[in-house]
């Protein structure tokens, strides 16, 4: 996440939120996090959170009080070497100022506004994936910090050019630049969007992890 609302205990524990749900839970101690989550849905109360099935800290203590826990996405955090298609005439560039509004408008709703294109221009992390002169889609990448190498990705195709291959030789473009820069491309898609999980496993991601949605009683 680039923004959100942070809960803190100094040193003991921490909670991020989007919107009304909680995204991310830390505890220092991991025997407390229950009694932390018990006093930080009193302070802050809240309903939903997402889970990384990798997160047995939350997940533990989500159960113990009773949530609902649900598949949400699949989350892809391993890439094995693949041969994915090359469409001719194919190719994948950083974004100009130009490109900002048209990006706007092929991405529709996989953008949150013109604010968050402007952003990611902003930052270098704004891709367009062009067919000889046409763009046909748009790139992303979130750098997760300085002490992770992991850079989550993701990619829209404009609604005339899909199913014509370019969605995997998006991934697979932006994957292949991630890694050339000694990082680890990450990204995940909803439980239910099979194209976009058959197009990420094209491009050589492989899921072995789920993100859950914890639903607490009330």
């Amino acid at each position: 996440m680039r923004d959100g609302e942070v809960w803190e205990v100094p040193s003991k524990a921490y909670a991020v939120f989007h919107a009304a749900t909680l995204v991310e839970f830390h505890v220092e101690d991991a025997a407390t996090a229950s009694q932390h989550l018990t006093h930080l849905r009193t302070c802050r109360p809240f309903q939903t959170a997402l889970c990384k099935s990798f997160d047995p800290t939350l997940l533990n203590a989500a159960k113990s009080l009773g949530c609902r826990v649900q598949d949400a996405a699949f989350l892809f955090r391993k890439r094995v070497p693949v041969e994915w298609p090359r469409p001719e005439g194919f190719q994948i560039v950083k974004a100009q100022a130009h490109d900002v509004d048209p990006a706007l408008r092929l991405g529709g709703d996989f953008f949150a506004g013109l604010d968050d294109v402007e952003r990611l221009f902003a930052t270098g992390d704004l891709w367009i994936a062009r067919q000889n002169s046409q763009m046909v889609g748009c790139g992303v990448t979130y750098p997760l910090g300085t002490q992770v190498d992991a850079v989550d990705i993701g990619m829209v195709i404009g609604k005339d050019w899909r199913n014509r291959g370019f969605g995997v030789a998006l991934v697979g473009a932006l994957a292949d630049l991630v890694e050339r820069q000694g990082q680890r491309p990450i990204c995940g898609c909803a439980k239910d969007n099979l194209a976009s999980r058959a197009t990420l496993e094209k491009a050589g991601f492989v899921s072995e992890h789920r993100l859950f949605r914890l639903e607490f009683p009330a």
